[in-house]
């Protein structure tokens, strides 16, 4: 099942990030960064960040579900 899309279970969903993840999900859906500007900020490659932002909303999608 879609997990409920509330503001609430999303806050809850944030709380169970590390600082780290808190800071790329910022970068990407907050301050509208590339890929590629938040791969240079972090020294980090391209293909990294995108696989990291791709596991961080999985984590989000895993703990919303079972929020809700």
């Amino acid at each position: 099942s879609t997990p409920s899309l509330t503001n609430e279970n999303l806050i809850k969903a944030f709380n169970f990030l590390t600082e780290a993840e808190v800071t790329l999900v910022e970068m990407k859906y907050f301050e509208k960064r590339s890929h590629q500007e938040i791969s240079e900020i972090l020294g980090i490659t391209v293909a990294n960040a995108k696989v990291k932002l791709h596991r961080i909303i999985k984590k989000m999608q895993t703990k919303m579900t079972k929020i809700s």
